[in-house]
Formats: C-alpha cells, sequence, structure tokens
C-alpha cells in the first residue's frame, strides 16, 4: 500500500532527495493554494510533479460525477511519472488538498533527457519496477487478505511510518489523518464495512477506535492479522 498522508518518513525524505538530484536542472518550481486544482481526469498529460509540502488528492468521478478519493501525495511522493513514458491522458485528477509546493516536471523535456542520458534512463526503469512490485503486492494483498487483515495492514503501515510503534506497543492513543472513507478507499471496501470491521477488531481485543483517534490493545496481535493470508 502506497502511504497516505502525515509527515514525511525517512523513506520518502530520500526518495525527494534523489528525485530532486537526479533531476536537477530540469524542474521548475511550483505553489498551488488549497483546492486548487493541479490537473483533470482526461487532461493531456504534460509533466508529471514532486510533492515538497503540504498534500494533493487524487481522486476519480464516479458515473453520478461524485468524487472518489484515491489517495493523497505527500511530500517526498511523487505523482504522474508513468505518463512520461505513455501518450494517455491523465486517468485521474489532481487537487491540492492544502497550500502546497511542487516541482514540475516537462514530460516533454525529461523525455529528451532520457535519451540522452543512459543513467536517467535506468533511474526511470529502477522506479517503474518498484510501481510494479508494489502494484503487485496490493494485488497479492487484496486477493488473498479479508478485510480485517486489509485494515490491519493499513494501520500497521501507518504506525510505522509515523515511527508510532513505542506509541502503540504502550497502548498509548494516536491520531488519523486520513477520514474513514478515504481508508476505506485505501483499502478497496466501503466505511460501512470499515466501520463494522473496526467493532469486530475492538471485540477481539486488538483495536480501538474514537473517531480519528486509535488505541492498539495488542499490538502483536494487530501485527499477526496483518501478516495472515
Amino acid at each position: 500500500m502506497s502511504p497516505l498522508i502525515g509527515e514525511m518518513s525517512e523513506g520518502q525524505r530520500g526518495l525527494m532527495i534523489n528525485w530532486a538530484e537526479k533531476l536537477s536542472g530540469y524542474g521548475r518550481s511550483k505553489k498551488i493554494e488549497k483546492e486548487t486544482v493541479l490537473f483533470h481526469v482526461g487532461e493531456e498529460a504534460r509533466a508529471f510533479f514532486l510533492v515538497t509540502s503540504g498534500s494533493i488528492r487524487l481522486y476519480k468521478l464516479n458515473p453520478s460525477g461524485k468524487e472518489t478519493i484515491l489517495r493523497k501525495v505527500k511530500p517526498g511522493e511523487i505523482l504522474g511519472e508513468v505518463m512520461v513514458f505513455t501518450d494517455s491522458d491523465y486517468p485521474v485528477g489532481a487537487i491540492a488538498d492544502e497550500d502546497s509546493e511542487l516541482i514540475e516536471y516537462s514530460k516533454k523535456e525529461i523525455n529528451k533527457a532520457i535519451s540522452d542520458d543512459s543513467n536517467l534512463s535506468m533511474f526511470f526503469i529502477k522506479v517503474l519496477s518498484q510501481r510494479c512490485l508494489m502494484l503487485n503486492d496490493k494485488i497479492y494483498q487484496f486477493s488473498l487478505q479479508d478485510v480485517p487483515a486489509r485494515l490491519a495492514g493499513f494501520l500497521i503501515q501507518y504506525i510505522n511510518e509515523h515511527e508510532f510503534a513505542e506509541r502503540a506497543k504502550s497502548r498509548e492513543a494516536f491520531e488519523l489523518s486520513v477520514s474513514k472513507k478515504e481508508l476505506a478507499n485505501s483499502i478497496a471496501t466501503i466505511p460501512e464495512t470499515l466501520s463494522r470491521t473496526f467493532q469486530k477488531l475492538h471485540k477481539m481485543g486488538i483495536v480501538k477506535v474514537f473517531g480519528k483517534t486509535i488505541i492498539v490493545q495488542d499490538y502483536d496481535k494487530l501485527k499477526e492479522l496483518a501478516e495472515a493470508e
């Protein structure tokens, strides 16, 4: 599962530095205010972006025109990089969830740079390979795990990324900075099922939830459930 929201983890910080170093001299800084549309679904893909501060939400519209949030892109993460190698339009839309700063990379300019620099080509191959591995892992996760296991997996990942492990193990509360609707989307379920799953984990003595506040009652059981097939 991709990271959703929160402060930059060490891995994300390293990725941001790596992208900034590899593409130094190509990008341009861009500031956008909260609720500014970065690009629409179906818009011609002319650039990709590295988020350096703030948050960008990616969404699609259902048949009735209602927005469904797919994920939130946080500092150190990129969006739209796959479009460098396709002639497709953006398959999703992107809106600033808060005032944000990005580095915008021109698809045309990066394509030319890749053709001139084999090291840059290998860098993009590595990035896209990692994306494929992540997708394979997610498909595996969703095909073999039930909703409680997927929720547990999300919580364990969230705890690790936000360095809440000690807090979770000592049964101290921490806050989720993602809505239940967004959480449900991220584990491929619906809010009603998510609520029932939280109730189930509560009865199992694993997790208590109060709004966005989480208390892990049994960290070992949560981790065991996350690894269940």
